[in-house]
């Protein structure tokens, strides 16, 4: 039995029936360990020790899914596994969480590695393998988006930091309110703006694929709703089963062996065709709805990978 903490957001905001976090609690509780449930708040540095407030987790049968235990003080390093499972944004304050947990990264297993979370920033990722990606820029400048835009009949607009679908806009040429557009966003969201190529095959979902330890656990399909250009589950997208591509499945191998090395073991793979658009390492989700076209829990899949990790 080992000593396994999640840091997220409060568990009772979660759904149990479409969220991962809540499988891989479920999934570690089937295994027997202790569980320890914290948020991001709880987390603090005194005279040069990482403490956190946590409760002992237990997930039961009912609408009422979970009980928590009496708040207690502990040392982070008197535990064996912690899972970073809030959801971002991913700002000063997710950044700072990553400073206080590396130091005591000798001596926890953390899910995903705190350091290389940080320096994994989702879509900046990504670019570190253009030959994967549609056409991609990262910039602010109105004039340099321009140019870039004038390549293309049609583009996408990404707030860099934000998630689950949220600020993606598409804009047509001759992109008339291409300069409100990218003002908005960065007015919004504070900060540069991703600008990709739009590829026609969103029309037929963005696929998600989910790795452990570098080892592909499964994949589904989340298609967008009717003109939107955003399939994420929480943005509205609908579940449908598929097959991964002879290239997804070669560009997912190669992903997986690089994240792996770089302890980052529990990571999403997002996909339109065969187009790479984002590496997800904060909290990737898809567990519920790839086993909903399965006749079995790949939680077990993606725990068995993570007993086999010896960095401790």
């Amino acid at each position: 039995m080992q000593k396994v903490a999640f840091q997220m957001d409060h568990i009772s905001t979660i759904n149990p029936k479409a969220d991962s976090t809540y499988m891989l609690i479920r999934g570690a509780q089937d295994l027997g360990h202790e569980l320890y449930h914290y948020t991001p708040r709880d987390l603090f540095l005194e005279n040069g020790e990482v403490k956190v407030r946590v409760q002992n987790l237990q997930i039961v049968e009912g609408e009422n899914f979970y009980e928590l235990g009496a708040v207690k003080i502990i040392n982070m390093a008197e535990l064996d596994i912690v899972f970073i499972r809030q959801d971002p944004p991913f700002d000063m304050h997710y950044i700072t969480t990553t400073y206080l947990l590396e130091k005591v990264k000798d001596k926890v297993l953390f899910i995903n590695d705190p350091t290389e979370v940080r320096d994994a920033p989702e879509k900046l990722l990504a670019c570190d393998f253009p030959e994967y990606m549609p056409k991609t820029l990262v910039a602010e400048d109105i004039e340099v988006i321009k140019e870039f835009a004038s390549s293309f009949e049609t583009i996408i607009l990404k707030p860099l930091y934000a998630c689950g679908g949220e600020g993606v806009v598409k804009a047509v040429a001759p992109f008339n309110d291409l300069e409100k557009q990218v003002e908005n966003l960065r007015e919004r969201f504070k900060t540069q703006i991703m600008i990709q190529e739009y590829r026609p095959e969103i029309k037929q979902g963005d696929l998600r694929v989910i790795l452990a330890c570098g080892k592909i656990m499964g994949q589904v399909l989340r298609v967008p709703n009717q003109d939107s250009v955003a399939a994420n589950f929480h943005a509205g997208g609908t579940a449908k089963q598929a097959e991964l591509t002879p290239r997804q499945k070669e560009i997912s191998e190669r992903l997986g062996e690089f994240l792996n090395k770089r302890r980052l073991y529990f990571v999403g793979l997002d996909f339109i065709g065969d187009y790479l658009t984002e590496i997800n390492v904060t909290s990737p989700t898809g567990i519920q709805e790839i086993n909903s076209f399965l006749d079995r829990d790949i939680t077990k899949d993606i725990w068995q990978e993570f007993s086999k990790i010896s960095v401790l």
